[in-house]
């Protein structure tokens, strides 16, 4: 807003009573009164009312912990701002469809910031010393340290991004914090993130680095994973995204694979529809009982429970059973689709275990260990995801980013496994 006219108005709410005449309320406020309250200085406020904010909760308690205003830094406004006079009541609908001018004042206004304020108010997009804007944030990239022989995780650092951090970006952060993260004596041997596209291509421009360092020393590229500060680094894709893909697209395709029985075989989402429609209405006798609309509908596609409990062993073991029964009570292809469903509960079991030991007959979910099977699974399911394909109903086949990555976890998993264990 580089003009201030006339017909501009203000809502009284960002007054404060000082400026109101006494015994009055509304539009009736001083002559010299000035607006301070809920300015788009203030970064909260800026957020809330462009309706942009993507920060998780979890997130705003971090950021609002190292991110309180500091008034004492902030400019005052200029003395010659021209008097604007503020209606009540009459304009309030002209207001509340203006109020979205503020958010762009607000990134105005920080040109207003003097220098030492602009290096102590938070909010802005922060990615590290050498960059840093006045754009405001509304996205925060966090990098934490988990712990592979012992259940520890530790947040790291954390940086404010407009729009989401670019791919350029994540290369300079996650090498800034793999360096941070050995000068106080971790020793990091992988990354794990979804399948982003700034993710996804910050990893290929690791790779190429990598390949690049070798061939001016002169030696073969061996690394599973990529160097950063002459340490490798192996990537691995977050198991429950993938398992969210997997799902997806089986929701609106096909999958062709191939496991046990040593044949073709073809997964449909039909045939879960149909064997949620066939389950006893009686929510006491139901045997999938965790299944709902929301599960056949998809209608949460970003919550990883919903996607485990469509492709888990309870799901395969009623479907396989009723199809065997005859097609008077389930489609033979539900015996195909039975076989994609507990081959896909095993995969997530191999890579999701959270004790030492098994537990109710789930062999897999458990930590790897000399003596467990995640090692031959995994040479197993690899297999069975490079035979995986998906086809529409134009009949056109693809391989989807989720099966390609899940191929790459897995080789991961295995890679580190030998390479850890002692």
């Amino acid at each position: 807003m580089d003009v201030i006219r006339k017909n501009f108005r203000v809502c009284d709410s960002h007054f404060s009573p000082e400026s109101r005449l006494v015994g009055r309320s509304g539009a009736n406020l001083k002559a010299d009164s000035i607006p301070t309250l809920y300015l788009p200085l203030q970064l909260a406020e800026v957020i809330d009312i462009a309706g942009t904010s993507s920060i998780k909760p979890s997130m705003v308690i971090e950021l609002q912990s190292s991110s309180s205003t500091n008034t004492d830094a902030v400019s005052q406004p200029p003395e010659n701002i021209p008097k604007i006079s503020v209606k009540s009541k009459k304009d309030q609908r002209e207001v509340r469809q203006r109020s979205k001018i503020l958010s762009h004042v607000g990134v105005k206004q920080a040109a207003q910031l003097t220098p030492k304020a602009r290096k102590l108010y938070n909010g802005f997009q922060d990615n590290g010393k050498s960059n840093r804007s006045l754009a405001l944030a509304d996205k925060a990239m966090v990098f934490m340290a988990r712990g592979i022989h012992k259940k520890w995780k530790q947040p790291l650092a954390y940086y404010l991004n407009y729009g989401g951090m670019k791919a350029d970006i994540i290369v300079k952060c996650l090498k800034d914090v793999v360096c941070e993260a050995k000068c106080i004596g971790l020793t990091v041997v992988g990354t794990i993130c979804d399948q982003a596209s700034p993710n996804v291509r910050a990893i290929q421009t690791l790779y190429q680095e990598t390949n690049r360092e070798c061939q001016l020393k002169g030696i073969e590229n061996r690394y599973f994973g990529f160097l950063i500060d002459n340490t490798e680094i192996v990537p691995i894709y977050d198991p429950p995204h993938l398992l969210k893909g997997i799902r997806n697209n089986l929701f609106d395709n096909k999958c062709i694979f191939k496991w046990r029985n040593n044949k073709t075989e073809t997964a449909s989402w039909q045939d879960i529809r149909l064997l949620y429609e066939l389950e006893e209405a009686d929510q006491d006798f139901k045997m999938c009982n965790k299944l709902t609309d929301v599960h056949v509908n998809n209608s949460k596609k970003m919550k990883v429970s919903i996607a485990a409990q469509v492709l888990s062993q309870r799901v395969a073991a009623l479907m396989r059973g009723l199809a065997r029964l005859g097609p008077d009570h389930m489609p033979s292809s539900g015996l195909e689709t039975s076989e994609f469903l507990f081959f896909m509960d095993k995969v997530f079991d191999s890579v999701n275990g959270t004790t030492v030991s098994f537990e109710n007959g789930k062999t897999l979910r458990c930590a790897v260990s000399s003596t467990s099977n995640h090692n031959a699974f995994w040479v197993e399911a690899i297999k069975v995801f490079k035979s995986m394909k998906y086809f529409n109903k134009k009949q056109r086949t693809f391989v989807p980013p989720s099966v390609k990555n899940w191929i790459h976890t897995l080789e991961a998993f295995r890679y580190l496994w030998q390479k850890l264990h002692v």
